[in-house]
């Protein structure tokens, strides 16, 4: 299991931030124009959804160890709880919404872990070891984007020519 996360997280994490850091070109690449209010909403799309790494092999792997009852439980506590989260984000508009998911999945990831750890034991600290050369490797992927975006005055809003120089020091 958690080799499977770190296997996961050494692409996931690093194309996540890159897609925060090159968010201004990817929606006007992909809407056009004119779209500028959401490149700050898929930035916290982007950083926020970091934290969803282990949710997606939650659920297979207890139904893999017959945990069926644990699976459905944590569907729906964590489906639940992201729903009455986003629900009441919803009354503050679009921002908040986005901004809610840095609530809704921590939270999830928590119960992944509170969840699988009956039936696989770990230690934090192995978890950590299993995750630390994806930071490394996070690290390592945004330095040279960011030392361009901070010798462009700390803009992100990279030109086509700029988005290409930092997509290859990625």
């Amino acid at each position: 299991y958690l080799h499977a996360l770190g296997f996961i997280t050494v692409v996931y994490w690093p194309a996540l931030l890159m897609v925060a850091i090159i968010a201004d070109p990817i929606v006007h690449l992909v809407l056009g124009e004119g779209w500028d209010s959401v490149v700050p909403l898929a930035r916290l799309l982007a950083l926020a959804s970091v934290f969803f790494f282990p949710v997606v092999l939650t659920y297979p792997l207890l139904i893999a160890l017959n945990a069926n009852g644990s699976a459905f439980a944590f569907n729906m506590i964590s489906r639940s709880s992201a729903a009455v989260i986003l629900c009441g984000a919803s009354f503050f508009g679009l921002t908040a919404i986005a901004a809610s998911q840095f609530i809704s999945l921590p939270l999830q990831m928590v119960l992944c872990f509170v969840f699988l750890r009956r039936y696989v034991p770990f230690k934090w600290r192995d978890l950590y070891a299993a995750l630390m050369p994806s930071g490394l490797v996070c690290l390592a992927t945004i330095a040279g984007p960011i030392i361009i975006a901070f010798r462009l005055g700390f803009r992100f809003d990279f030109s086509l020519p700029e988005t290409a120089l930092v997509c290859i020091l990625a």
